[in-house]
């Protein structure tokens, strides 16, 4: 995986409204890559966030979304030019916070026990 450098104009990152757009690079070429409104907001774990907001959220969390992006891009069958997208289904959830965590396997031990 390469990373594009970040002072790069085709690699800065850019928010048109819905979404923001960015390139990452497998060493041939760039590939183009968006990330949807609503998965930035899952990542950020917020309901609203303004678009300066959006764009400190992308970018303290530019090596996940970029993480996510190429595992789409391997996956793709036919790997052509066209975008890259990270949807709001592509963001795994947070991890369990203890409390709940706790409660879940209580649940779970009153049901075997």
């Amino acid at each position: 995986m390469h990373l594009v450098h970040a002072d790069s104009p085709a690699s800065r990152p850019h928010w048109d409204g819905h979404r923001v757009t960015f390139d990452i690079d497998d060493g041939k070429g760039r590939i183009r890559c968006a990330i949807s409104h609503a998965a930035l907001l899952d990542i950020a774990g917020r309901t609203h966030l303004r678009p300066s907001e959006l764009m400190d959220c992308f970018i303290q969390s530019r090596p996940r979304i970029e993480s996510i992006a190429w595992a789409k891009f391997g996956n793709r069958s036919d790997r052509e030019t066209r975008r890259v997208h990270v949807w709001s289904g592509d963001i795994d959830p947070p991890p369990a916070t203890a409390p709940m965590a706790a409660c879940i396997e209580r649940e779970r031990l009153s049901a075997i026990g």
